[in-house]
């Protein structure tokens, strides 16, 4: 329990009170153990074989060769704070690895699978961009596809790049298609100085 409250800087009634609300929830089992060395706390379904999302430990820690989670210290008790880490735990379990670990989420099934309002999502996915715990890519909307409208997101520290198809931070629209290319705006320069001046 000691270790648990440093790592998060939360004080040990918190805690205390965190760990029986994810015990009720089946999420966890505690075992007591002997005086002044806290509780032993199995999480619910380890040993089964699918359905788990790795967490980046090494990224959350920031650094810091101590106990403490750093990362996890940059959030409070507020709704900002609690949308933002619903929307990350829901990266980590959406990442999908036929896109090399990118997770594809539109605000709306955000919004229904984490039960953060739609209207709080950007503020959160914000946060966690500013925090550096993710990277994320805009969908183009100028596409008739759903599929291509959507963000695209990526945890940081779990040794994940994007996609060539994600390449870019904004794709390119059909507006945008026909640009000169770098040998045609050479090409150009070239004749603009070569042609006589007209006096």
């Amino acid at each position: 329990m000691e270790w648990v409250s440093e790592s998060a800087w939360n004080p040990q009634p918190t805690i205390a009170k965190a760990l029986t609300r994810l015990e009720t929830e089946g999420l966890i089992q505690r075992k007591a153990q002997a005086l002044r060395k806290g509780s032993s706390i199995l999480i619910c379904g380890w040993l089964e074989s699918k359905s788990w999302a790795k967490i980046p430990k090494r990224w959350l820690y920031d650094g810091s060769f101590g106990s403490k989670i750093l990362m996890l210290t940059e959030f409070n008790f507020s709704r900002a704070s609690l949308s933002a880490l619903k929307v990350y735990i829901a990266l980590l379990a959406y990442r999908d690895s036929n896109r090399g670990g990118i997770a594809m989420l539109s605000y709306d099934r955000l919004a229904l699978i984490t039960g953060v309002k739609r209207h709080h999502i950007a503020d959160a996915i914000t946060r966690l961009y500013d925090l550096r715990m993710i990277s994320f890519r805009q969908g183009d909307f100028s596409e008739a596809s759903d599929f291509s409208r959507t963000n695209r997101y990526l945890v940081r520290g779990l040794g994940v790049r994007w996609t060539k198809a994600d390449e870019f931070e904004m794709p390119q629209s059909s507006a945008h298609k026909n640009r000169p290319g770098a040998a045609d705006i050479a090409a150009a320069n070239s004749f603009v100085s070569t042609s006589p001046k007209v006096m």
